[in-house]
């Protein structure tokens, strides 16, 4: 069975249909609309005791205190964590109920040079999923403040893209409803939370993503701490997209046509992480495509050595490291305190000290958002 039919909702309030206006099945009309949509969930979370996590409880009792949302996160399967986030994401998109489900199957996000950020395969999602929420199981265990399980488990709803729409403020409910709680007196802090812009989706893992590159550029040989970096430029010190453009990348006679298109539609649409499955792929030989003495790998040296076989292996690798990216963000979230994960950075008095990524993390978070908004989050 697809996954996307294994987790449509099966076991979902009655209530929902309530809250549900009974139009054409469209997103929720844009941000002029999501106070309303906003509200609409409030309803929902107001009056649900049928959602199979909350044990026959409304959200009010569920998130009370620190205590009983700690217990909630230990008690959750993932069936019935995936049943949860299917249900709000329907509301938060406004979508009629028999149409709610996973639906993140081709999801991108687009970036410089219109090159798209790649997520994790979809069949990937749901297993990266559980080890996001045996995670937040095991910091619980451990007595980690619920900011940190709160930002394991919505960095990785919005890392993972579950969805077609709504990720962010999907996981940015979820991170308020974990680290904050709920009870109608704070019904506010989350009207602002899915509504202003004011919360730059502050758990949109973008703002983790260079750290993680870097990790996984160590894991692989790729970067290295005296910054003698390998690089895919060409003679010129020009980066391959304009040669993926204008089609003057050679492959030789044996790559079919199909299998050209296929690898460089995948190279431009996923540079970063295809790059990386490249030089996986040629670590052994890497220096017999590096040019002009540097480090620089030229990708005009390589197509003519690719078979169909090598490039399906790349695909394959690529198609792993999407799924290296997200573990790496569970586990530096998770693990804070492992070698890996300690990052020099240098403050404005020109001192250098070593600092978890979890922390830096944290950092950019509260740079990034409004004041007023993060003080209700966060504190």
């Amino acid at each position: 069975m697809p996954i996307g039919e294994q987790y449509k909702p099966t076991i979902l309030p009655t209530e929902a249909d309530q809250t549900q206006e009974k139009t054409k099945d469209v997103d929720d009309g844009g941000p002029e609309f999501r106070p309303r949509i906003a509200e609409k969930l409030l309803r929902f979370l107001n009056m649900s005791r049928n959602i199979e996590a909350f044990q026959g409880k409304n959200a009010e009792e569920v998130f009370d205190n620190e205590e009983s949302r700690r217990q909630f996160v230990l008690n959750l399967s993932l069936e019935e964590y995936i049943e949860l986030l299917i249900g709000i994401n329907g509301i938060l998109r406004n979508k009629n109920r028999d149409a709610w489900g996973l639906d993140g199957k081709e999801v991108a996000i687009v970036g410089s040079h219109g090159v798209v950020w790649d997520f994790p395969e979809f069949e990937d999602k749901p297993i990266l999923l559980e080890q996001s929420l045996q995670a937040a199981k095991k910091m619980i265990q451990e007595n980690r403040s619920l900011t940190d399980v709160a930002l394991l488990l919505s960095s990785t709803t919005s890392a993972l893209h579950l969805f077609n729409d709504g990720n962010g403020r999907m996981s940015k409910f979820l991170l308020t409803l974990v680290n904050k709680g709920y009870s109608k007196d704070k019904q506010e802090i989350f009207a602002d939370v899915l509504s202003s812009n004011g919360f730059s989706n502050a758990v949109n893992t973008g703002l983790l993503q260079p750290m993680i590159i870097a990790l996984m550029g160590k894991e692989i040989g790729m970067y290295s701490d005296d910054e003698n970096d390998f690089d895919f430029r060409d003679a010129k010190g020009n980066r391959p997209h304009d040669d993926i453009d204008s089609g003057n990348l050679n492959f030789n006679e044996g790559v079919s046509s199909e299998q050209q298109i296929f690898f460089k539609k995948k190279l431009k649409d996923s540079f970063v992480h295809m790059s990386q499955a490249i030089f996986i792929y040629f670590r052994e030989n890497k220096y017999k495509y590096v040019v002009n003495d540097s480090l620089w790998i030229d990708l005009n040296l390589i197509t003519p050595d690719l078979t169909n076989e090598s490039i399906d292996g790349i695909i394959a690798l690529w198609k792993q490291l999407k799924r290296r990216h997200v573990e790496l963000i569970i586990d530096c979230i998770a693990n804070p305190n492992k070698e890996d994960y300690q990052v020099e950075v240098s403050s404005r008095g020109g001192v250098t000290k070593t600092q978890p990524v979890l922390d830096m993390y944290k950092d950019d978070i509260k740079s990034n958002t409004k004041a007023s908004i993060y003080k209700k989050v966060f504190e």
